[in-house]
């Protein structure tokens, strides 16, 4: 039999092709569907999810921790501590009992840990209890026994998806320069205030402008950020009521 030598594929090709099936897959299995995927989405962090290792899984092996942890680009350990953690989310097969169970883990599973150990390495903005709770939204992790071909329930990626809105609203505007102008109004506004009207004049400065260069101009990450922007808010409101109340009293 005779072949065009059009439909003779090299080994590269061949691979590409395969890489691409998996693109796909995991394209189709997590998009629009799992809140850790969005961020990176949103954040165009994708090429750091798709990375040859990833690409190069097969859709029908079950791995093994170490060969998770050389498709994560990390050490055992660390899977093995964030599988700990998250467990019910990343659904891995396991074997065995007590000091003899052993886990392994398929095309999905393997994804939902790369996105974690991107999201909660060292030098990233969230803390494995963060994650777990942008995971589960507050609520209690769904168990699952299908081998995790679904990564949350429909009522928790609903909870989960108005959260991430609510976070990227923010995200955009301490991004820009009205976040900082509106900070810097409010606290020369307030500051004005506390300054005319407070017997603690310096105290009360203090406290205001220590919050405003967190906010403005600290390494913190932007939850954090978040947290400090709320405990000014708190603050202002605190003592412009300690400040009425003493006139009045």
């Amino acid at each position: 039999m005779e072949y065009e030598y059009s439909d003779i594929r090299t080994k590269e090709e061949v691979e590409e092709a395969s890489k691409e099936e998996m693109r796909e897959l995991l394209i189709e299995t997590f998009d629009n569907v799992s809140v850790l995927y969005e961020i990176y989405k949103r954040r165009s962090w994708l090429d750091k999810l798709f990375t040859d290792n990833i690409l190069s899984m097969d859709k029908d092996a079950l791995y093994v921790s170490n060969q998770v942890a050389t498709i994560c680009e990390t050490q055992t350990y660390m899977i093995n501590n964030r599988r700990r953690e998250l467990l019910d989310y990343i659904n891995p097969i396991s074997m065995g009992e007590g000091s003899s169970k052993t886990f392994k883990h398929n095309y999905i599973s393997v994804f939902k840990m790369k996105m974690i150990i991107g999201l909660t390495g060292e030098g990233s903005e969230y803390t494995v209890p963060q994650l777990k709770e942008i995971i589960y939204s507050g609520g209690k992790p769904t168990t699952t026994t299908n081998k995790s071909e679904e990564p949350t329930s429909s009522d928790q990626m609903f909870q989960m998806m108005q959260k991430m809105k609510r976070f990227e609203k923010f995200l955009d505007m301490i991004e820009s320069d009205e976040f900082f102008k509106e900070i810097d109004r409010r606290v020369q506004v307030t500051t004005d205030k506390l300054l005319k009207e407070s017997s603690s004049d310096d105290e009360v400065h203090e406290k205001i402008i220590k919050l405003f260069d967190k906010i403005a101009y600290g390494n913190e990450s932007v939850p954090i950020k978040e947290e400090l922007f709320k405990e000014f808010e708190l603050s202002f409101g605190i003592i412009s009521k300690a400040i009425v109340h003493n006139k009045y009293v």
